[in-house]
């Protein structure tokens, strides 16, 4: 379920802590000194790119914290594993872990991976499992905006 103020409520706090400072833009290869990031990593991403993406569609928790992840992976990938840099990110992780974490079960459910019960292959299990997000999905919905 996409829920506007809660990934931009992560985002604030994310861009208002000192360490994100290298996460707030998009990398300028020849600004940031950096002239083979574009060689090295393939999907870049940054805070100011995802809050980009909330702004103009909906998405779901999964879109977005697969893109937080994606910043944090990049600067280990590109700095290396001891820069300040990734521990930089390994802090604004750990913070977005803690934020996500007070979640209620049914609110973070999509952040989790299916069930091993309702993975399958065929047809039948398929629809099962789309009714089943489909109801999962229509009980937040109801509940949020009560």
């Amino acid at each position: 379920m996409y829920d506007y103020n809660f990934q931009t409520k992560i985002l604030q706090t994310l861009k208002s802590r000192q360490e994100s400072i290298y996460f707030r833009a998009p990398v300028d290869p020849a600004l940031d000194h950096a002239p083979d990031y574009h060689e090295i990593i393939a999907l870049p991403m940054d805070l100011q790119t995802i809050e980009k993406k909330i702004n103009k569609s909906f998405g779901f928790y999964r879109e977005f914290y697969n893109d937080l992840n994606l910043i944090w992976s990049n600067a280990e990938l590109y700095n290396g594993a001891d820069s300040q840099v990734t521990k930089y990110a390994r802090t604004l992780d750990k913070l977005v872990q803690s934020m996500i974490s007070g979640l209620t079960p049914i609110r973070s459910m999509h952040l989790q991976a299916r069930p091993k019960n309702l993975r399958r292959q065929n047809v039948r299990g398929r629809i099962a499992y789309n009714r089943l997000i489909w109801i999962r999905l229509s009980t937040l919905k109801m509940r949020l905006f009560q």
